[in-house]
């Protein structure tokens, strides 16, 4: 079975989920709001030139524990569609790739609620700060120890043969 990746469609059998996709997507998703995620939906549309349905990716939303829709005998499975990942349902290699395109595409949809049962504007716009100084943290500390081996290497380099100084790096 061929898997559908961007910019490529199954002739025999319409678009197909793609794992590395998936996987992609999700960790942005994650990193947004652990209860977020993209799921597979078929049937989502009906492809009227080739006469059957395709499926296509949904950007959901786990309900969050404690929700009171738990204790409505729902035998489906806890989550809501929020959007459709494709910009263009109708052409399925149009999910965003980039983190950004991913974030802006959730935002977008975010942005059209009408805010009425929980506020999720404060709740995202402070998930996605506390995201960006995590991210900013960690590349700190990188650049920090790059700094330091950096300048180790440099007064090494001052006072050692080269020769030394290369057998010292293998190690």
């Amino acid at each position: 079975m061929t898997l559908w990746t961007p910019g490529s469609v199954t002739s025999s059998s319409g678009p197909q989920p793609s794992l590395e996709l998936e996987e992609r997507v999700r960790k942005v998703l994650k990193d947004m709001d652990e209860l977020l995620d993209i799921r597979w939906i078929f049937p989502a549309i009906w492809n009227s030139s080739t006469e059957r349905a395709e499926g296509r990716y949904a950007i959901t939303c786990r309900w969050p524990s404690g929700d009171r829709r738990y204790s409505l005998d729902n035998h489906g499975e806890p989550y809501d569609v929020l959007c459709w990942a494709c910009k263009d349902l109708q052409d399925a290699s149009s999910v965003p790739m980039n983190s950004d395109e991913i974030e802006n595409r959730v935002l977008e949809f975010l942005y059209k609620c009408d805010n009425t049962r929980e506020s999720w504007k404060v709740r995202m716009a402070q998930t996605i700060e506390r995201n960006k100084k995590q991210k900013q943290s960690l590349k700190n500390e990188v650049l920090d120890h790059a700094h330091d081996e950096f300048g180790y290497y440099q007064k090494l380099i001052a006072h050692e043969p080269i020769v030394a100084v290369a057998k010292e790096i293998k190690e």
